[in-house]
């Protein structure tokens, strides 16, 4: 959450100061420091997106899993009752 504000905080103050960066040649240095703070809310997006996609996946695969097991027991069981 604290990469993302920055990156937003730094967004905004580049909209806002782009002019008088542009008028003392600072824009590249100004630049170079929002492109760090875009790469660390990336890193961070991605690290989370990641974390998210495997507990999903795993959780459909136990789901699954779970699913197919029981119906294989309702189905062995019941022609077991019926012998």
């Amino acid at each position: 959450m604290a990469a993302r504000l920055s990156c937003e905080d730094g967004i905004q103050e580049c909209m806002e100061s782009m002019p008088d960066l542009r008028a003392n040649n600072a824009e590249r240095r100004y630049l170079d420091g929002l492109n760090k703070k875009l790469r660390a809310f990336e890193g961070r997006l991605t690290k989370s997106e990641l974390g998210t996609a495997v507990f999903v996946v795993t959780a459909s695969l136990v789901l699954r899993l779970a699913n197919s097991h029981n119906g294989a027991c309702r189905f062995v069981s019941s022609r077991c009752r019926r012998a």
